[in-house]
Order: C-alpha cells, then sequence, then structure tokens
C-alpha cells in the first residue's frame, strides 16, 4: 500500500512539473509570436507603401495558408481589403477590387437614395481574373493604376463580368415593386455593364444594423454576405436592356417572397 502511495505521490509531482515547465515555454512561445506578428504587420504596411505610394494601416490580420492582413488606405478608410503575404512579399492583395465595388457601390447608393427606402447595396462581381488575372496591379506603375481606378467613371473592366447587386431591405416595409422592377435599368447602367441582375433580399431591422456595422470593419467583397437571406427576388438585364423578366412574374415573385419571410423570420425572432 505504501509502495502504491509513494507511486501516486511520485506521479502527481512529475505531472506537476512538465505542466510547469510547458506552461513556461507556452508563455515564451506566445510572447515571441506576438514579436513576430508585429514584425509582420510592419513588413506588410512597408510593402503596400512602396507598391502604391500611400500610407495604410492594419484593422486586423490572421494567418490562412499564410500571413493575411485586412488593411485599408489612411485616406480612404472605407477601401478594407486583404493583402496575402506569405513569404515576406506581397503574393496577392485585393485593393483593386475593392475600389471597384465600392466605386460600384456608390453609385449604385444614388441611385437606391430616390426610392426613399430604408436598404444596403452590396455589389458581387463574379471572375475577376477575367480582367485582373493579368498581373497588371503587380508590375511596376501599381500607384498610377490604382489612382485611375479611383478617377474613372465607368468602370469599364467589368463590361463583359457578371455583376449582381444584392439589395437588401427591410421584410416589414412596403413597397413600390414596379419602381423596385424598373430601378434595375439605373442601377446596372451606372457601369455600363453587358449583363448582370439585382437581388432583392427581406431582412429584419435588427440584422439591416448589423449588416451596416459589419461592413463598415470588413472588405465589401470577401466572401458571403453576414446575415442569413433565404430569400430574394432576382431581376436581371441582358444584352444591355433587355430585362430577363416580366414585371408581373416579378411582382408576383416579390409578394411571395416578402410574405414568406415576414411569416417565418417573425416566428424565428419570437
Amino acid at each position: 500500500m505504501k509502495k502504491i502511495l509513494k507511486r501516486a505521490i511520485f506521479l502527481m509531482m512529475t505531472v506537476g512539473l512538465f505542466v510547469s515547465v510547458c506552461g513556461c515555454g507556452n508563455l515564451k512561445s506566445s510572447a515571441q509570436q506576438e514579436k513576430e506578428n508585429e514584425e509582420k504587420c510592419q513588413l506588410t504596411l512597408e510593402l503596400l507603401k512602396e507598391k502604391y505610394e500611400e500610407d495604410f494601416e492594419i484593422l486586423s490580420y490572421f494567418y490562412d495558408g499564410g500571413f493575411n492582413a485586412l488593411c485599408y488606405p489612411v485616406n480612404h478608410p472605407e477601401m478594407i481589403f486583404d493583402a496575402y503575404v506569405p513569404n515576406g512579399k506581397i503574393s496577392e492583395d485585393t485593393y483593386a477590387e475593392e475600389i471597384l465595388i465600392r466605386t460600384l457601390q456608390q453609385k449604385c447608393n444614388e441611385v437606391l437614395d430616390e426610392l426613399g427606402i430604408e436598404y444596403y447595396c452590396r455589389p458581387v462581381i463574379f471572375y475577376y481574373e477575367k480582367y485582373m488575372g493579368s498581373g497588371k496591379f503587380d508590375k511596376e506603375g501599381s500607384k498610377e493604376y490604382i489612382e485611375e481606378y479611383y478617377s474613372i467613371d465607368l468602370v469599364k473592366d467589368i463590361r463583359e463580368s457578371e455583376v449582381m447587386i444584392e439589395v437588401y431591405i427591410v421584410m416589414d416595409e412596403e413597397y413600390d415593386s414596379e419602381k423596385l422592377y424598373y430601378t434595375v435599368y439605373d442601377l446596372l447602367s451606372v457601369m455600363s455593364i453587358n449583363d448582370g441582375s439585382v437581388g432583392y433580399n427581406f431582412i429584419t431591422k435588427s440584422e439591416m444594423d448589423y449588416l451596416r456595422q459589419y461592413y463598415d470593419k470588413a472588405s465589401l467583397n470577401m466572401g458571403s454576405s453576414p446575415v442569413d437571406t433565404f430569400y430574394d427576388s432576382s431581376v436581371g438585364i441582358i444584352d444591355f436592356n433587355v430585362i430577363n423578366t416580366k414585371y408581373e412574374d416579378f411582382k408576383s415573385r416579390f409578394d411571395e417572397y416578402q410574405s414568406r419571410a415576414r411569416a417565418e423570420k417573425n416566428d424565428l425572432f419570437r
């Protein structure tokens, strides 16, 4: 019995010593990692300044196959973009894409403001590689290309791309569906695109507030929507001026989806 007791005490002391040593090791490792993160952040800022000749700040960072930083230019804090710096150099960044998206959003907002409704507009451009894959933003003169994207009225590079403009509206409000239907022309014409669509998504008032707060600190063109939208009533154009859905069909679908959203979401949040 005494041997068993001695062995148990010895085991407990050994485990305690092991935990203590490991704990110190973790603290040291944590401090070392923090220092490494600071160095990576500083390097990222230096590389971005060298590339675009302007100052940037880092909003947050994460690891996904390498070091990723969510950044924004000091003079345009709304342009939050991702910079991927895996091996001491910028492998990829989405600064130009973010300018495209924000430019389109601003132009769409001007159209939607005329409707006098509460909304949030998030454009989505598919297949960036059709016009971003050439690598022109990675060669010398990047600053000039960025200035061009800030200044142009129509982003011609999107002309042959697919665009989806997500318009979030509060499900409990009343809407003039005919106005929303014909607004598709104005929304898509601001970028002179050949093909595209507008989706009206029904969400709650609290989801609308969250959406705005979320994109104040996030890239507009990264990932899917942070709120669940089970219903969207879409309408698009093809060949620049042909709406792909009859108004009667759009109105029927719009009314149906709004009713279902009200019923199911009100039950969900009850």
